[in-house]
């Protein structure tokens, strides 16, 4: 799609959309995740885990081993598959 005159440019970040973030703990049977998930004004969490997708985003994601905090591994971003997802929750503010 070609700009126009009038249009920001692609990299402007007055173009993107406006998400909510938050702060979660995913527990799977191989260990835990701690990082933010993002997610559209009209979804809350539990609809993005309901949803069609099969993957959800997640940023700046800890990896924690199961029993324990030793931290194993970290990412900018990871893409979390829900079918190994056991339990989520929000951190409290």
């Amino acid at each position: 799609m070609k700009e126009g005159p009038l249009d920001p440019p692609q990299n402007d970040p007055t173009r993107r959309a406006k998400k909510w973030v938050s702060r979660v703990i995913i527990m799977t049977d191989n260990g835990r995740i701690e990082g933010n998930v993002h997610g559209y004004p009209t979804m809350r969490l539990t609809d993005m885990l309901n949803s069609n997708t099969q993957f959800i985003p997640v940023t700046d994601a800890v990896l924690f081993e199961l029993y324990g905090d030793k931290e194993f591994s970290s990412a900018k971003f990871l893409s979390l598959n829900k079918n190994i997802i056991r339990i989520v929750m929000e951190f409290e503010d």
